[in-house]
């Protein structure tokens, strides 16, 4: 059958219609389903993101600075420090806080080679020997024996002093004996201090008055009328400390050796032309013969005892170690 325009252009028009209807009935059902009941149908349940742990920082170790160990001065053992110092010609010997001897110097006829294995409570240097006491008080010598130096009386002794031929030495009953080189008869009576010299020797009585016997040509063996609380023989002159800490000297004075100064002196030593003391505060003072600096003590030094001898001087620091000065020909002054 034929249709007319209009009626064809209707029919299009409901065509039309019915297909757009169609395609908005489908596109719904895509946004929001509903369910055969009736109810809203719960939305799809969305997977849950697993949280990755953080991971927590380790932190770094602070480095903890090592104190640096400040270092703490060793003392020097008893054994090790030096307590008794006594210079001779060319040589010196020493002794060691446990008794050791030790020498240095010139060892010719082996004056500075002491006995080994042999423990002291005193030792002397004289002019080409040596001597000490053992610890039983005993005397030991050695080095020259041209004039019988080495021929030691028997019995015990507390002090000893070698000269320059000759030896000294105090017996425990407080009596002289010496022995070598003749200087003369020992003299009586009870002493408690002994020094030789060159050809005389000095002792001070237990009230302290001064007694010298021996070579007496420049008076050195002519003491004055006093007391004393130190005294030392020298070449040819002799010092002493008073009671009250000042020195005095008697002999020859060529070379200013018995010119003692003014002061408060804690010991004193007479070397062959030149004298040493010490005072109160430890520092040294010279005077006399000052040929290879022998008179010349070190400066800002302090010493507990002092020993002058041929032509050079030693003495002992507070911490026990030598200090030597003068001439040095034959290492006198290297301890």
């Amino acid at each position: 059958m034929i249709l007319s325009r209009s009626c064809f252009s209707l029919l299009a028009f409901l065509a039309l219609f019915l297909i757009a209807c169609d395609t908005s009935s489908n596109g719904a059902s895509g946004s929001s389903a509903t369910a055969a009941s009736g109810d809203v149908a719960a939305p799809a349940p969305t997977a849950a993101a697993t949280a990755i742990p953080t991971a927590t920082p380790i932190p770094e170790p602070t480095a903890i600075p090592t104190p640096i160990p400040t270092a703490t001065p060793t003392p020097v053992p008893l054994e090790e420090t030096l307590t008794i110092i006594s210079s001779g010609h060319n040589h010196t010997c020493a002794l060691y806080g446990d008794g050791t001897p030790y020498c240095w110097g010139s060892n010719k006829n082996g004056r500075a080679e002491h006995p080994a294995d042999m423990k002291f409570s005193d030792i002397s240097g004289g002019y080409r020997h040596s001597c000490a006491l053992t610890l039983d008080g005993s005397v030991v010598c050695w080095g020259d024996n041209e004039y019988g130096q080495l021929f030691t009386p028997q019995g015990q002794f507390t002090s000893i002093s070698s000269g320059y031929w000759h030896t000294c030495a105090l017996k425990d009953d407080g009596s002289v004996k010496c022995w070598g080189g003749y200087i003369g008869s020992d003299p009586n009576g009870s002493y408690t201090f002994i020094s030789s010299g060159n050809e005389h020797a000095c002792a001070l009585r237990t009230n302290g008055t001064a007694r010298c016997w021996g070579n007496n040509g420049d008076g050195e063996s002519r003491p004055p009328q006093d007391e004393f609380t130190d005294i030392s023989a020298g070449g040819t002159h002799t010092c002493a400390l008073r009671t009250d800490g000042s020195a005095t000297c008697w002999g020859s004075n060529g070379n200013g050796e018995s010119r003692a100064p003014q002061g408060e002196f804690i010991d004193i030593s007479s070397g062959r032309e030149h004298t040493c003391a010490l005072k109160t505060d430890g520092a040294a003072v010279c005077w006399g013969k000052n040929n290879s600096g022998r008179a010349s003590p070190p400066k800002n030094d302090e010493f507990t005892a002092i020993s002058s001898g041929g032509e050079h001087t030693c003495a002992l620091r507070l911490n026990g170690t030598a200090k030597c000065w003068g001439e040095n020909d034959y290492g006198q002054t290297w301890p």
